[in-house]
């Protein structure tokens, strides 16, 4: 069993023998913890693999450890032993982040798809490419993944539009919240070749039919996002890919040729 302290006085305890039977787990890991209390460790973490499921009731039961994060190859599972002290260790994730791309094209043009599954079909409308970054990416990184493996486009990514939501508690995503950020993407290519998985159509339309608020096979909030992105009155934010951060550009963008 390996192990690795942190700077908050904690320890994270990962486990490398998967011969461990539920006794000699029992009895090396008691060992450990007493030896903790006795060091005034804080937190205590241990990684558990799928392998070893077997221990969880173990570490629950007897350990009084809680759940902390899953992966499809460990639970994570943490115990805070200070009984004077609050228990300082952080949640575990609990946002999701998307990001949708915005590719406008020569002929000012707004690339939109509708996806093929929906909460509800009869009220379906056009909306911006995009999807869930995954662990490890960046915005402009997942911006660029996602309207390629929906709609087959290739793409660079310029900047950030200034806009994102922030949705808590959502019932469908088990209660977690949702981060969604929009890149402005540049075309590289422009022959769409839908993922007929996830997407139902997509298609070039007008801007000015995009903008136009007669025009209701949109969701209202895309639109909003597209028309903050085209009129020129906020800037964007610049990607910096080096520490994956943004600033401001030093000019606006517009829906003018």
């Amino acid at each position: 069993m390996k192990s690795q302290r942190d700077i908050f006085k904690g320890i994270t305890f990962t486990i490398t023998n998967l011969e461990y039977t539920v006794e000699t787990f029992q009895k090396d890991f008691s060992k450990k913890l007493q030896n903790e209390q006795k060091k005034k460790t804080r937190g205590v973490w241990i990684q558990i693999p799928i392998a070893l499921s077997i221990l969880i009731p173990v570490l629950v039961n007897e350990f009084k450890f809680e759940f902390h994060h899953a992966k499809p190859t460990y639970l994570m599972l943490t115990r805070w032993l200070p009984t004077e002290e609050k228990n300082l260790l952080y949640n575990g994730p609990f946002s999701l982040v998307g990001v949708g791309g915005l590719i406008i094209n020569s002929d000012n043009q707004v690339l939109l798809i509708k996806e093929k599954y929906t909460r509800n079909a009869k009220t379906q409308k056009y909306k911006l490419p995009g999807g869930l970054i995954d662990q490890g990416e960046s915005l402009a990184v997942a911006a660029v993944r996602e309207v390629r493996e929906e709609i087959g486009v290739e793409t660079e990514a310029i900047s950030l539009v200034s806009w994102f939501r922030h949705t808590q508690n959502l019932k469908h995503r088990f209660g977690l919240s949702d981060i969604y950020f929009v890149v402005r993407l540049k075309l590289l290519s422009e022959s769409l070749s839908i993922d007929k998985n996830e997407i139902k159509i997509a298609e070039w339309i007008d801007l000015d039919q995009v903008l136009d608020k007669s025009w209701e096979d949109i969701y209202p909030m895309h639109r909003e996002i597209i028309t903050i992105a085209t009129n020129g009155k906020q800037k964007d934010l610049s990607l910096n890919s080096l520490y994956n951060t943004v600033q401001y550009i030093s000019s606006s963008y517009t829906n003018k040729k």
